[in-house]
C-alpha cells in the first residue's frame, strides 16, 4: 500500500515486493511501523539503506526537509562532530573544500563564520542552500562555489582564514581497507601531503591560519607521521561518538586547542 507521511510519498512493502509497486529504484529504508513489513522511502537508493536509520545523527532536523543524495548519507560529517570541528577550528572566513551536502559548513556559520563552500556537484551546492535554510542559517552566511578545490588552490581563486577538508574517502568500500593509504587519495589521486599544501596556499596569514582534514578510522597513523617536516607540529585528535572511533581530525599551525576531541 501506498501512503503519505508529512506530505512525502512512502511504501510499506516487503523489500524482496517492492519492485511490484513499478519502481524504479528506491531511496531509503528504515524499520516499518507494521510488524513484519518494511519502510522504504522514494528517492534514496537500496545501496544506501544500512544508513537510513543514522538521518537523524547526520542532521537532527532531517524531517524538516533535509536533502540528500547517496553520497550524503554515507559521507556527511554527523551534526555534533561537524559542530565539534567548528568549536575546535574556527575563523572568520572558513573555506570548506568539499562541502557536499552542507553538514560542515552549516555547523560553521552557525558559528559566526563566514563559510565558502566548495563542489563540483551543483546539486550537493543546492542541498547545501535548502539544508542551510532549515537549520536558519541566513543568506550570504554561505557562499557555494561550484569548482574543483585543487584547481581553485592552484590559481589563488579562494582565501581565508580556515580550510576545512574532508576528502573523499572511497565511499563504504575504504572500510575494507585495513590501512588508509595516504599516498594516494581516492577520487582526487593526490597524496595527503599535497592536499595539505594546496590547503595552505589558500590561506590569507599562513602564520596564523589554520587547516583541518577529516580521516577515516583505519588510517595509517605511521604513515601520517612520516609526512611530518621536521620543525613542524602536527595534532590529530581521535574523534567518537556515542563511545565508537568516527575517525581523526588532523589540526596544523595555529588550531586552537579546546576540545579534547570527542564530539558529545
Amino acid at each position: 500500500r501506498v501512503e503519505i507521511v508529512k506530505g512525502q510519498l512512502w511504501a510499506l512493502q516487503r523489500p524482496m515486493a517492492a519492485a511490484l509497486l513499478g519502481f524504479g529504484w528506491l531511496l531509503g529504508y528504515s524499520s516499518g511501523d507494521s510488524p513484519g513489513k518494511a519502510k522504504w522511502k522514494l528517492g534514496v537508493s537500496s545501496r544506501i539503506r544500512k544508513y537510513w536509520p543514522s538521518r537523524y545523527s547526520i542532521f537532527s532536523k532531517y524531517d524538516d526537509g533535509i536533502l540528500l543524495d547517496d553520497e550524503g548519507f554515507y559521507s556527511a560529517t554527523p551534526e555534533a562532530l561537524a559542530n565539534h570541528h567548528a568549536r575546535r577550528c574556527f575563523g572568520k572566513v572558513v573555506i570548506d573544500a568539499f562541502s557536499g551536502c552542507g553538514g560542515n559548513s552549516i555547523a560553521f556559520a552557525r558559528a559566526g563564520a563566514k563559510v565558502i563552500a566548495i563542489d563540483t556537484n551543483p546539486s550537493r551546492l543546492e542541498m547545501l542552500k535548502h539544508n542551510s535554510r532549515i537549520y536558519g542559517v541566513r543568506e550570504g552566511e554561505i557562499e557555494t562555489l561550484e569548482g574543483d578545490f585543487l584547481t581553485l588552490s592552484k590559481e589563488g581563486r579562494v582565501q581565508g582564514d580556515v580550510v576545512f577538508l574532508s576528502p573523499p574517502w572511497g565511499g563504504p568500500e575504504y572500510k575494507k581497507s585495513t590501512a588508509f593509504d595516504l599516498g594516494r587519495l581516492p577520487v582526487i589521486h593526490i597524496s595527503l601531503f599535497q592536499l595539505l599544501n594546496l590547503a595552505r596556499l589558500c590561506l590569507r596569514d599562513p602564520t596564523q591560519g589554520r587547516v583541518a582534514c577529516f580521516l577515516p578510522k583505519n588510517t595509517n597513523i605511521s604513515q601520517l607521521k612520516s609526512l611530518i617536516p621536521h620543525g613542524e607540529q602536527w595534532e590529530l585528535e581521535c574523534n567518537r561518538l556515542n563511545g565508537f572511533v568516527k575517525g581523526y581530525t588532523l589540526l596544523l599551525n595555529g588550531c586552537t586547542l579546546l576540545l579534547n576531541g570527542t564530539a558529545t
